[in-house]
């Protein structure tokens, strides 16, 4: 009998179960090994910071071609019913399109080709939504009775009379009227450079439907050399007060919150009775409390952080809050309180709580299946594929001698 976990939903509700693919899906995510339970503050600081984008989105260039395959299926009447179908189809063929004109990096499934699980359009469907790419809420399910309700509505539009169709507006349509059209010979030319138009178009998008996000600000400015973290960005100093307000406090909570992921390991690895594992753990932990006090945990303002981090209207559950503090009070208190018991009780504590019975220091199966190293990654809030887009939007606009 398998006893792995498992996650399951009854499947009544397309947008619920829309949502619940995205939650599986994020757990693909390298970020989101939320081990201590902190997603929830990343989140919600990552989507202010640069929203409409994930961890999972690869290249800039699926947030034009998913408009663009499913504005060719609406031309040719698909009906609903048909739509995943032929959805599956063509985006199962842009692969081998993508693959033959050379590209291999940020190609979704590259290697698993028709049996991709998740494909782009469901990967990039909330980000569209989010640029202002596609207008409404209808789940991918839904969209299909969508566009037959808009194709019954355009045929009504186009049979009026010549001296009555100025009375009415033209249908809505689900994709922003201003979307670039697709280059000749697409989808068989797919490529992942921008071109000109499509540069600025994306750039124009992200703007206009977040103008207060970095990433607005990022796509704005001048091309800058690739660096780890937003914090350390070359132009961190030309960035508005706000936005270096958020993000010195993003820095304190993932420098300070990264020494418990680092005591997290050391204790399952002392559980687990891995001498030489646990003494790497350790190592790592030690020269982190070494460092505590260049992190700036005493001068940081949890009530501010916490405010800043729920402007978005994203939750933080109070459990959370009050581990957060919990192991910030431990770190002012500095490095000898971090390698008190009591340390090592919040964290155990903590992921027991999360877990229950599945919880690592409860369970043998779990901690049986724990690869030696779990969520020890600097949390960046999605900075990588928000650093690349913004690259390709540069690129893109520079593109035939483009300024």
């Amino acid at each position: 009998m398998d006893a792995r976990p498992f996650l399951a939903w009854l499947d009544h509700d397309p947008a619920e179960r829309e949502r619940s693919q995205r939650i599986l899906a994020l757990f693909q995510e390298k970020e989101s090994r939320d081990e201590l339970g902190l997603g929830s503050v990343r989140d919600a600081i990552a989507d202010l910071l640069f929203p409409g984008t994930s961890t999972i989105h690869t290249r800039i260039r699926y947030f034009l071609f998913v408009p663009w395959i499913y504005r060719r299926l609406e031309e040719e009447r698909v009906r609903s019913a048909e739509l995943p179908r032929k959805l599956r189809q063509a985006e199962t063929e842009l692969v081998g399109h993508l693959l033959a004109q050379g590209e291999k990096e940020g190609v979704f499934g590259r290697v698993a080709r028709g049996t991709l699980k998740r494909l782009p359009s469901s990967i990039y469907w909330s980000g569209l939504e989010s640029w202002g790419i596609r207008r409404g809420f209808e789940s991918q399910d839904e969209l299909g009775r969508t566009l037959e309700r808009l194709h019954a509505a355009a045929q009504r539009h186009h049979g009026r009379r010549a001296d009555e169709a100025h009375l009415d507006e033209p249908p809505v349509t689900v994709w922003d009227r201003e979307l670039p059209d697709p280059p000749e010979g697409f989808p068989e030319t797919a490529r992942f450079a921008l071109a000109r138009e499509e540069a600025d178009y994306l750039r124009h998008r992200i703007v206009h439907s977040n103008p207060d996000s970095l990433l607005a600000w990022l796509v704005g400015d001048e091309a800058a050399p690739s660096v780890e973290a937003p914090w350390l960005h070359p132009r961190f100093a030309a960035f508005t007060p706000a936005h270096r307000e958020l993000l010195e406090h993003a820095r304190i909570f993932a420098e300070v919150m990264q020494g418990a992921a680092f005591l997290y390991n050391a204790l399952l690895a002392e559980r687990k009775g891995a001498a030489a594992l646990e003494a790497e753990h350790r190592e790592a932990y030690d020269a982190w409390r070494e460092r505590i006090t260049e992190l700036g945990v005493r001068e940081w303002n949890l009530v501010r952080f916490f405010a800043l981090a729920t402007a978005g209207g994203r939750p933080v559950p109070p459990l959370t809050r009050e581990f957060t503090g919990a192991w910030a009070m431990l770190a002012c208190e500095g490095r000898d309180a971090l390698g008190s018991h009591r340390a090592s009780e919040l964290v155990r504590k903590r992921e027991v709580s999360l877990k229950g019975s599945r919880s690592r220091f409860v369970s043998s199966t779990a901690l049986s299946q724990w690869s030696g190293s779990s969520g020890l990654g600097l949390i960046t809030y999605r900075w990588p594929t928000a650093q690349r887009f913004v690259a390709e939007i540069h690129e893109g606009r520079y593109a035939d001698g483009g300024v």
